[in-house]
Formats: structure tokens, sequence, C-alpha cells
């Protein structure tokens, strides 16, 4: 495993630990969204479900949010 930090506007800020090497199969994410999020025009989200979003926690889309 390796450490990745991703950066990005809009306040996407992130640090998790990927898998690395040839055979990556598992892509993980959190299941709880505790913080507002904006995806700008310019950009795509992609999330796999089951998705909570806490009370009072706003998602803005301008562009795509895909959740599978």
């Amino acid at each position: 495993m390796s450490r990745a930090r991703e950066t990005a506007r809009a306040g996407f800020l992130t640090e998790k630990t990927f898998p690395t090497g040839s055979n990556v199969l598992f892509r993980l994410n959190d299941t709880n969204l505790a913080s507002d999020i904006t995806v700008d025009s310019d950009k795509n989200a992609m999330a796999c479900g089951p998705v909570n979003v806490d009370s009072g926690v706003t998602i803005t889309l301008r562009g795509n949010l895909t959740i599978v």
C-alpha cells in the first residue's frame, strides 16, 4: 500500500491509502458524507453506495455525479 494525496478545486481534498501493483481490483470510499461538497461543471464524480448524507449537508451538482 502507498499513501496518495489528491487535491483539486472546490474543496476536494482526500487522503487515502490505495493499493498498488498491476492487479488493483478494489477502490474504497467512505459511506457517509458529513460536509458540504460541490461538483463543478468541469468535473465528474463517482461513489459506490450505499451513501448516507448527514442532515444539513448540501451536495451542489454543476457537473456529473454517478452513484453505483
